[in-house]
């Protein structure tokens, strides 16, 4: 895909949500409760890489299915991320968020084995969900 095509599906949404077509590329709001906007399937690699020091909850709406690779690492403020429809997690998403508390996935069908890495919270998923392991682990 060359430059041109990419740009094409940039888009910015309510001036917080930078987005390369349904993939959350950036957060760059400074809400203290996030709501993702509906439409966007994945949490892109690194979206909140810059989120701001009071963002403590976000809620992802049905149609995130999957958080990407550091989505929300580093967040210093986070504790809660609600993603029911949440199917996927990939690895370091979460990693050194030392406040989070709890992450609701209720319909988690595979996560990697570093995707809660350096974090306290408590995780509500289901017991079936399949853990893949990074291959430095094995």
């Amino acid at each position: 895909m060359d430059i041109i095509e990419t740009l094409k599906k940039y888009k910015r949404i309510n001036d917080q949500f930078e987005c390369l077509g349904n993939i959350l590329i950036e957060y760059t709001g400074n809400d203290e409760v996030v709501y993702i906007p509906e439409g966007i399937k994945k949490i892109g690699d690194m979206a909140f890489r810059r989120a701001p020091e009071n963002t403590k909850v976000i809620h992802l709406p049905s149609s995130v299915t999957t958080i990407g690779i550091a989505a929300f690492a580093y967040c210093p403020s986070l504790e809660y991320v609600y993603g029911e429809h949440v199917t996927e997690i990939h690895e370091y998403a979460f990693w050194g968020c030392k406040k989070m508390k709890k992450g609701y996935f209720p319909k988690l069908k595979k996560y990697y084995n570093e995707a809660f890495h350096g974090t306290f919270m408590s995780v509500h998923m289901p017991s079936k969900a399949k853990i893949l392991w990074l291959s430095r682990w094995r």
